[in-house]
């Protein structure tokens, strides 16, 4: 079997399925803040923009259901990244690459929540 057909291997999908219950945790609190919020008592909204930077950078832009699209999307593509670098034993450079990354977006947009 030639390199590009082969099937993944546990190097791909580890990091993978950790993506997808981070993204479910991920998904879980942003609900219940979103619920929290709506109740009357106003928690800071600074754990959803450290979550999901890019969805509430581009959602006024983009419109709500590309922005939830992105959101349940975003962690999954993580660890699709994560593992394609981790069966290519790249998996620290393509992590710091993303937090990055990450880290970059969700500075940009508590900064710009703030102003």
């Amino acid at each position: 079997m030639t390199p590009e057909n082969r099937p993944h291997t546990n190097k791909f999908w580890i990091p993978v399925y950790v993506s997808i219950v981070f993204n479910v945790f991920a998904l879980f609190l942003f609900l219940a803040e979103a619920s929290f919020r709506h109740s009357g008592a106003a928690p800071t909204p600074k754990s959803i923009l450290m979550l999901f930077p890019l969805p509430v950078a581009l959602g006024p832009t983009i419109g709500p259901p590309l922005a939830v699209l992105l959101g349940l999307i975003q962690f999954p593509t993580y660890g699709i990244l994560l593992g394609t670098a981790n069966e290519k034993d790249k998996f620290a450079i393509r992590f710091i690459q993303i937090a990055l990354f990450h880290g970059v977006l969700a500075t940009a947009a508590i900064w710009v929540s703030s102003i």
